[in-house]
């Protein structure tokens, strides 16, 4: 039989614990709440991603020239000579259709891992409509490629990713109060118990 006194310290030590852990979460949910923020607007941003760099760059994707295109060959050697520097040929993605231009895209010592100095051709003309950094073989455009950074590490680099990390890590515990031990729901002790928490980062190429 439980003795009065020992129900009386059970309550009293639940009563204690249950305004620190209600602080804690609250606290938990404001060093979340950021990353929460940004991994849902770039989440919406990666859906508007297609129509978002058509815009930004119209000039460099498409042209309106008609007519036969001419040979890889001749659009990768008109990219070299408006290049205007001796790099190596990394990848050819040629136009998907007419109307689009080629990527022709360069190995640079000067940039990032993976990254790529690229110029679009027009396969009719060869006249070189735009010089961007990609980013892969597939020629990821810059502003899908901040955007993939921004959902990674906020665009602060490691300091970011080792935060949005633990928000993650963080975010995935959430305390869940049970009651006294006795009721129907089961007898269950009072803590903190793990859900499954997932944050991805999706990279297509246009």
């Amino acid at each position: 039989m439980t003795h009065p006194t020992d129900t009386l310290r059970a309550d009293a030590a639940r009563a204690t614990l249950r305004p620190f852990l209600l602080r804690m979460h609250f606290h938990i949910g404001l060093f979340v709440g950021p990353f929460i923020f940004v991994a849902a607007l770039t989440g919406l941003l990666y859906v508007l991603t297609p129509q978002i760099e058509t815009r930004l760059y119209r000039d460099a994707l498409f042209t309106g020239s008609t007519g036969t295109p001419r040979s890889l060959a001749d659009q990768a050697q008109a990219a070299r000579n408006a290049l205007g520097a001796d790099l190596a040929v990394s990848a050819v993605r040629p136009a998907i259709g007419p109307g689009r231009t080629t990527r022709i895209m360069f190995s640079d010592p000067s940039l990032g891992e993976s990254e790529n100095r690229t110029l679009f051709v027009d396969p009719v003309t060869l006249k070189v409509r735009g010089d961007l950094t990609t980013y892969g073989t597939t020629g990821i455009l810059p502003f899908r490629t901040r955007l993939d950074d921004l959902h990674r590490n906020l665009l602060l680099g490691d300091v970011g990713r080792y935060y949005s990390e633990l928000a993650v890590d963080r975010g995935s515990w959430r305390p869940r109060p049970v009651g006294p031990p006795g009721r129907a729901s089961g007898a269950r002790s009072r803590r903190c118990r793990p859900r499954s928490a997932a944050a991805g980062c999706i990279r297509s190429s246009v």
